[in-house]
Order: C-alpha cells, then sequence, then structure tokens
C-alpha cells in the first residue's frame, strides 16, 4: 500500500495444478498453444480434461488474461477427448510452470507507460486517451473445421487490465474487415 502497488497472481494455485496432474518440474513451454492445431483430432483419450478446464478457466478469469485463447480452444473438446486436446491442455500448463509470478499489476509507473505508449496513437487518430481503453481483434475463420473467426477484446482502467475475453464469434464472416467488425461488436 506504501508503494501505490498491487499484483493479483496465483503462484500457490499454479503449483496446485501441477502437483495434481503429475506436471510439478516439467519443462516450461514458451507459448500456451501451438498456432494452428486440429484439437478435435486423434485417437480418443480417457483423461480429466474437464478438471483442467475448470482450473485453468479458474486461473484465466482472475489474473491470466494471456492464456484466454488457448484455454478457449481447450474448452471445446471436453466432450470428446483426444490425444492432441490432452497435449494442448498440458502445454498451457507447462506455459504456466514457467511464468508463475505473471498476473495482473497496478502501479504508477505502469499507469504512466501505458498512457505513454498509447497516447501518440490516439493522438494521431485525433483521440484523447481516456481512463478506460478497450482493445479489439479477431482472426479470419481462424477455426478450421467450422470456419468462424475468434474475437478477443480487453479492457483496460488506468493501465491495468480489467476484464477481458476470447471467444469464436457466433456468424461465419466473410472478410477480414467483417471479422473485425465482429470483434469490435463483440467488446462494446
Amino acid at each position: 500500500q506504501q508503494k501505490r502497488q498491487m499484483k493479483l497472481s496465483m503462484g500457490g494455485a499454479i503449483d496446485r495444478l501441477l502437483k495434481k496432474f503429475r506436471m510439478t518440474g516439467c519443462k516450461a513451454a514458451k507459448n500456451p498453444c501451438s498456432r494452428n492445431a486440429d484439437l478435435s483430432a486423434g485417437e480418443p483419450h480417457d483423461f480429466p480434461l474437464r478438471q483442467i478446464v475448470g482450473a485453468l478457466l479458474h486461473l484465466q478469469v482472475v489474473c491470466r488474461p494471456d492464456i484466454s485463447f488457448a484455454v478457449q480452444k481447450v474448452a471445446r473438446c471436453v466432450t470428446k477427448v483426444t490425444k492432441s486436446a490432452v497435449k494442448a491442455a498440458k502445454q498451457i500448463i507447462a506455459y504456466l510452470s514457467g511464468t508463475r509470478s505473471v498476473g495482473v499489476e497496478y502501479s504508477p509507473k505502469i499507469e504512466s507507460d501505458f498512457y505513454d505508449t498509447y497516447k501518440e496513437i490516439a493522438a494521431n487518430a485525433g483521440k484523447e486517451l481516456k481512463s478506460v481503453v478497450a482493445f479489439s481483434d479477431s482472426d479470419f475463420a481462424g477455426d478450421c473445421i467450422t470456419l468462424k473467426s475468434t474475437s478477443g477484446s480487453i479492457l483496460y482502467l488506468y493501465g491495468c487490465p480489467l476484464c477481458w475475453s476470447s471467444r469464436r464469434q457466433s456468424i461465419r464472416a466473410v472478410s477480414t474487415c467483417e471479422a473485425e467488425y465482429v470483434a469490435i461488436y463483440d467488446t462494446i
């Protein structure tokens, strides 16, 4: 409180997750997911994927926006568990093992750095940077099976992430521009 600093990280929860699924001491992954992995492909696998997804969703909602995309991809596979889905879930856990101390953080320095970074971008667009800032993005036809895009959004309050989301779009966009518009709509 004296430093005017706050950090939310869930190192203890990550340690319990590593222990529960016997991954303590695993090699840390550099990314939470592989780019174009088809998680529905492969042989059926008897693995408690729902338990992992539940734990990962908890971590993602509380303080880890960096795993949102990867978790939502794996969460689609809980009804038909495959070896590739289990491998993807374990990759997220391996990524978390290497980034235990990462979380949502606020300090006056982080706030000023955020405003310094984005103030010029807003000024070039003729806008003023406010205390609440939202970003959105999408991929175009990122799901290889349904050809639906994925929307991602994040809202910042004073340079600190406040809420975030990553989900498959409800419609099939026919262009990159349309996918971006849907992502903006989802953010709003």
